[in-house]
């Protein structure tokens, strides 16, 4: 049950966001609504673009793309089921938004990973060890399959955030890029992998940079 107790309500612009008191949910407040780490680099000119979300945490980053792109369609997909609860609490009622509790991998298949304490959301880490403690089973989905399942025909925007996940997929079939305009990622491995993630995109035509408000954050856009 939703106590409002346990959480602070925030009005941005014509709505309430939720975060959960005592939390990491204030520096992704934070992150999203003053230093817009998120943001797109290059403006998106398509009347309804198609917005992927690939660790949507709990639904600031996606409130955020809504006001500024109305019209868009925004596709989430949040790894942890607490986050993806207060996305969809967050995300309530806003039109042609789709919030999934999966996290994006390679494959289909089942992984489990760690629930750190506090909800910190940047300490989750996909695991495949059987052992681990405190495990919590989460079921995936590849970027083909989500593109398949909704008949999307081109992406407008990508944003990566999963906590690890994106060396696994940048390592395997990357057809999907075909369709994209414009992806940002967050690496979450020593700065000299950044460089990996930018030769991949170099060599399927993409324009790469470091994000210079974001030291761990690749962008690259077709022009």
């Amino acid at each position: 049950m939703f106590s409002i107790f346990k959480y602070k309500k925030i009005k941005i612009e014509n709505r309430y966001i939720f975060l959960r008191k005592y939390s990491v949910d204030f520096e992704v407040f934070d992150y999203v609504f003053k230093k817009k780490y998120h943001h797109p680099h290059l403006p998106i000119l398509s009347e309804q673009p198609i917005i992927l979300d690939l660790g949507s945490n709990i639904g600031l980053t996606v409130v955020d793309i809504k006001l500024m792109y109305p019209k868009s369609m925004v596709y989430g997909f949040e790894m942890d089921y607490d986050n993806y609860l207060l996305s969809l609490k967050n995300t309530k009622g806003l039109s042609d938004v789709f919030i999934f509790n999966k996290a994006v991998w390679f494959e289909n298949t089942t992984l489990s990973y760690n629930k750190m304490v506090n909800y910190d959301a940047y300490k989750l880490s996909i695991n495949t060890d059987r052992e681990i403690e405190n495990k919590i089973n989460v079921t995936t989905t590849t970027i083909n399959q989500i593109i398949a399942d909704n008949k999307i025909e081109v992406i407008d925007y990508l944003k990566m955030d999963i906590e690890g996940a994106e060396l696994e997929i940048f390592q395997n079939d990357l057809s999907w890029l075909s369709i994209v305009k414009e992806i940002k990622i967050e690496v979450h491995y020593p700065p000299e992998k950044l460089n990996f993630f930018l030769k991949q995109l170099d060599s399927l035509g993409f324009k790469t940079m470091k994000d210079e408000k974001h030291w761990s954050t690749v962008i690259a856009y077709k022009s």
